[in-house]
């Protein structure tokens, strides 16, 4: 069986706060997977370069300016807030009502996370898992031949 893919099943981060009494409460961000695009647009933010005076590059990304995009573009809502005493959800502006600080904590969650743990750990024989096995229909590296002409006539 494949990696099963679906885009329409939302992912929830839950945030713990403290309201203005002093309780722990919590919210959900409801949020989807970011597509390639907002993942480009995520890392363009985050690798930004200008020149100084000299010439010489400077790193000029914004962790912080990616993060808050990166929430922006995948929240699909946010459950557990109030707003003048109503669903914070009923508002147009929703997004703009979100403490900032919740928006960065949930979008730490939703950043894509690159590391080897994330990858097959190799079999017990020490193999790749991604090594083609006989019968696969990919020939064994060390068995893979070169035609015995490459139909190109020798001088």
């Amino acid at each position: 069986m494949g990696f099963r893919i679906s885009g329409q099943r939302p992912r929830t981060v839950m945030i713990f706060d403290r309201d203005d009494e002093g309780r722990v409460v919590s919210m959900a961000h409801e949020y989807y997977e970011p597509t390639p695009a907002q993942l480009i647009e995520y890392h363009r933010l985050l690798s930004r370069v200008k020149r100084d005076e000299a010439g010489q590059e400077q790193r000029d990304g914004n962790l912080l300016e990616a993060r808050l995009y990166l929430w922006r573009a995948c929240i699909h809502r946010a459950g557990g807030y109030e707003f003048d005493g109503a669903d914070l959800m009923t508002r147009e502006n929703w997004k703009d009502l979100v403490p900032a600080r919740h928006q960065v904590e949930a979008a730490q969650v939703m950043e894509p996370d690159y590391s080897a743990a994330r990858l097959p750990k190799p079999e017990a024989d020490g193999k790749s898992p991604f090594t083609p096995r006989p019968g696969s229909g990919s020939p064994e590296p060390e068995t893979a031949t070169a035609p015995e002409s490459s139909g190109v006539p020798s001088t």
